[in-house]
């Protein structure tokens, strides 16, 4: 309690709003993982996962790179992918069988923020793109993890940038992750306000600037 006055007191002495982050760790624009660097959330989908995050791509040639998801191998499994064809495809897969192919062009603008909120419901920008039955994953294992690689070839790593990232099971808030690095060793990851944690990026990432 004593951390947290001081921190908003001395916030306050500068006239600027508190921070949502403890001060250990400064929060940044964005952070972007590279080659095999992923990140993850310790989030296990059971009943209708649902992510919300902003990404941007950093990939410019035609192989298949997973955004997030969870493991294919525990099924039935949560997973986005993004088909980084010359159609500019995006498959989706939710639940054990239910995938589609969509043509979406705008993922493939890199210089460009894409909104993504993914659950049963997809949707990009806004735009619901396609409509899965919602599902129970709660024989799934395996965590939600960002920048995952795509399984289908162990070589292709995503190349992400991430902004603020909530997790979702049902309705329920289950991580809110804050772009970030820790001031001590410059290690960059993102802060769970949910569960007051720091979840440090795992292989090469780097960072926008500080917020």
């Amino acid at each position: 309690m004593n951390e947290l006055l001081e921190r908003r007191r001395g916030i306050m002495a500068a006239g600027g709003p508190p921070p949502r982050i403890p001060t250990e760790y400064r929060e940044v624009e964005w952070i972007r993982g590279a080659s095999q660097a992923y990140l993850n959330t310790g989030i296990v989908p059971v009943v209708n996962p649902r992510v919300v995050t902003s990404v941007k791509v950093g990939n410019t040639d035609a192989k298949r790179r997973g955004i997030f998801g969870s493991s294919e191998s525990a099924v039935p499994y949560f997973y986005i992918l993004n088909y980084y064809t010359s159609a500019n495809n995006v498959n989706t897969r939710y639940g054990s069988l239910d995938s589609a192919v969509k043509n979406l062009a705008v993922l493939r603008q890199n210089t460009e923020w894409v909104s993504l909120d993914c659950s049963n419901v997809f949707k990009v920008n806004g735009t619901a793109i396609r409509t899965c039955t919602a599902v129970s994953f709660a024989g799934n294992t395996a965590p939600i993890v960002l920048n995952k690689q795509s399984l289908s070839a162990s070589a292709n790593y995503g190349i992400y940038c991430f902004k603020e990232t909530k997790v979702y099971d049902g309705t329920e808030l289950k991580a809110e992750l804050i772009p970030c690095y820790r001031r001590s060793d410059g290690k960059i990851g993102m802060y769970d306000l949910v569960r007051r944690t720091f979840l440090a990026g795992s292989g090469t990432w780097t960072k926008g600037e500080d917020v």
